[in-house]
């Protein structure tokens, strides 16, 4: 283990010296495979966000120089708590405050420590923060819950070992019920497969590819007809070891950019070594600020929080059926009601489980729709008679509505439960029947929205809404422009606070058939929870509302819902008001309403709204965001093709969403262009 402390110099010029020395030491004898860790004073910042003064700040060259020696360096920010910024001023007049101070790690180190955490202290009597290292925070850990892991299907024996356990098994009760308890009696056995073939397989890979060099060496040596069928069988068992490895990692790192090309298995297994760095929980602070550190409390705190949130005693509506009815003007025709509740037909089903995203995480079942998909031929007849019965009886056995919820960190220093995106990880079964009734509610659904709402429909786009934005805002800065307002609103907790019984009334509104309601119904209002704290699964509830993220209706229901809202608009919670080209009576008769009086520019689905041409200044979230994304990623792990690859579709995706608006000036272009290039 290395330790290099930095004490940077104010001079830019010094600064640059120290970097250069630190790419040097990157690749120096005495630091190449040893996990390495530089702390201390850098002097500089990384992002905007790290500089309180935000409006001023401008990304500038020392910036980029700095950005590009930890790239360089091949470094990543450990993950930290505590103080967001770790110096400032100590002005009274204009202070500012800065993240001046950070923990730079390589791979090995976060292989070796692998929930290393950085904690940002009081600064006490100086004027920096103080900083410590735990290099094995104390982590509950109990015995992991089942998840069937894809690289199990390459083996070409696994297909007649569930084939051999699947139908030797008969239980009593619905198809359902049956289903279920046969896909909880393979577990045993695809423990034991994997145990047998696969324990150890980071060793067995390496003893492998070892073995196939012996033999390669004694081909040569010797060219006999029998060492030549050894090298042949050692390469065959080490190509279906590597494979798997590669196969497990990408499923941990859930990485789903790289479709195809050569092995980049270094590559997943840093972003899963990052990836579980920063989602663990160390600590939480409740309502007041006080510290929670225990693991049982940790859990129980985040149990309490989305108990809270998603279930308890509903209010008494504030509406009444006639009344949502009358606010939307569109009514199911016969032939669309007869669509919408016909039967589902075996393929149907069976392009459901082929539709759902690959490399996903599993719900509380453990098990992937790769499973489903590469065993059709053994489960998908009884898996199909099960899914079917769900339509026709109307009821959902609870085990198949079960739900983990995942925490996410939404910031960098996560330390609070509202900190984190709760998403939710749905077994593979509720999956294929969300999405069976999605499809068909997607289907109506033009008809429904407003051409104003454009999110989730096909044939729609959030640029377009964009583009409309910015041409109703233009002559807003004029001193003379004829009066006009605009409203903004967003929504707090826009998913978890919907209504299920509000929810109902939209589609009775839409006169949607009974049958097809129900099935809504049973999806919406049977769903239990359990939540993963740190990979440790607890605290069984109920909800009573919200809709859930991960849930394939969901954001179809979520659009119904603003549908709605949009007609009836009552709320000013983060609500702001824009006004042009009134007098001081005028805007003084507006404020009575209680609305606060926005500026331009503002963000809207993500992308800079303001009444004037963007400057390049305005442009700079996409470079950072850009910027960020390379800064994460490690060059030495991933191949050239991986990172051509890795350019073309994560990059790229966010440029073109740009440039679908707005014309990039050039600037912004050689930015992106440059980064590009050091990348590759």
């Amino acid at each position: 283990m290395i330790f290099s402390f930095i004490y940077a110099a104010n001079v830019e010029a010094l600064r640059n010296e120290l970097w250069e020395e630190l790419v040097s030491l990157s690749t120096d004898a005495r630091v190449v495979g040893k996990a390495w860790a530089v702390l201390g004073d850098f002097n500089q910042v990384l992002h905007p966000n790290e500089h309180s003064a935000l409006d001023g700040f401008t990304v500038d060259r020392a910036t980029r120089d700095f950005r590009q020696s930890i790239l360089n360096s091949e470094l990543a920010d450990l993950n930290f708590r505590g103080s967001t910024y770790t110096w400032w001023n100590k002005r009274r007049v204009n202070p500012v405050a800065k993240k001046l101070d950070r923990v730079l790690v390589n791979d090995l180190w976060l292989e070796i420590f692998p929930t290393a955490m950085a904690f940002f202290g009081a600064p006490d009597f100086s004027d920096h923060s103080s900083c410590g290292i735990a290099l094995s925070p104390s982590v509950q850990r109990q015995k992991k819950a089942f998840k069937f892991y894809n690289y199990l299907l390459g083996n070409p024996d696994f297909i007649a070992v569930i084939c051999s356990e699947w139908f030797s098994l008969n239980f009593v009760g619905s198809d359902m019920f049956r289903v279920s308890k046969k896909l909880k009696a393979l577990k045993k056995n695809i423990r034991d497969f994997s145990r047998e073939n696969y324990s150890g397989l980071e060793k067995r890979v390496k003893e492998a590819h070892q073995h196939l060099l012996d033999r390669q060496v004694a081909t040569l040596e010797s060219p006999t007809p029998s060492n030549a069928h050894l090298e042949l069988l050692a390469q065959q068992n080490w190509e279906v070891l590597a494979e798997a490895e590669e196969r497990l990692f990408r499923q941990r790192s859930r990485v789903t950019w790289l479709k195809e090309g050569d092995m980049n298995t270094a590559y997943f297994h840093r972003i899963m070594k990052s990836r579980n760095s920063m989602n663990v929980i160390h600590f939480l602070e409740d309502e007041i600020g006080n510290r929670i550190e225990s693991p049982q409390a940790i859990h129980a705190h985040c149990v309490d929080y989305f108990e809270g949130l998603l279930s308890g005693a509903q209010s008494q509506p504030m509406f009444v059926q006639e009344d949502i009815t009358s606010l939307l003007d569109f009514s199911c025709s016969m032939s669309q009601r007869s669509q919408l509740d016909s039967c589902f037909s075996s393929e149907e089903i069976k392009e459901a489980f082929l539709s759902l995203p690959k490399n996903k995480t599993c719900g509380p079942d453990g098990f992937t729709p790769e499973f489903f998909t590469s065993c059709w031929t053994v489960v998908g007849g009884e898996v199909t008679a099960a899914v079917k019965e769900f339509f026709s009886s109307e009821k959902l056995l609870k085990q198949w509505n079960a739900t983990n919820l995942v925490l996410i960190p939404k910031i960098t220093n996560a330390s609070r439960t509202t900190d984190f995106r709760p998403i939710s990880c749905l077994n593979t079964l509720y999956k294929v029947i969300s999405k069976l009734l999605a499809k068909r509610l997607k289907s109506v659904l033009p008809s429904v929205i407003s051409h104003s709402q454009s999110a989730f429909l096909l044939g729609r786009l959030l640029s377009e809404n964009v583009l409309l934005a910015t041409e109703i805002v233009q002559g807003y800065n004029m001193p003379n422009v004829s009066p006009r307002g605009m409203l903004k609103v967003d929504l707090r907790k826009d998913f978890d606070s919907v209504r299920w019984d509000f929810v109902i009334s939209v589609l009775k509104g839409l006169n949607m058939p009974d049958k097809f309601v129900g099935w809504i119904s049973e999806c919406l209002t049977t769903p239990c929870f359990y939540v993963s704290v740190n990979g440790v699964e607890g605290g069984f509830f109920k909800s009573s509302r919200g809709l859930r993220q991960g849930d394939p209706i969901s954001p179809y229901l979520f659009v119904l819902v603003m549908e709605v809202f949009s007609k009836l608009l009552q709320s000013r919670n983060k609500t702001e008001l824009f006004t042009a080209g009134m007098s001081q009576i005028e805007s003084a008769a507006i404020a009575n309403y209680g609305f606060p009086i926005g500026s331009f520019p503002i963000r809207y689905l993500g992308l800079p709204l303001t009444c004037r041409k963007l400057r390049i200044s305005e442009y700079s979230p996409l470079v950072e965001k850009l910027s960020k994304q390379f800064t994460t990623w490690s060059v030495r792990t991933l191949s050239f093709a991986g990172r051509l690859q890795l350019i073309s579709s994560v990059i790229m995706g966010s440029v073109n969403f740009w440039s679908s608006t707005f014309i990039l000036p050039k600037g912004c272009i050689r930015q992106i262009e440059s980064l590009c290039s050091r990348f590759l």
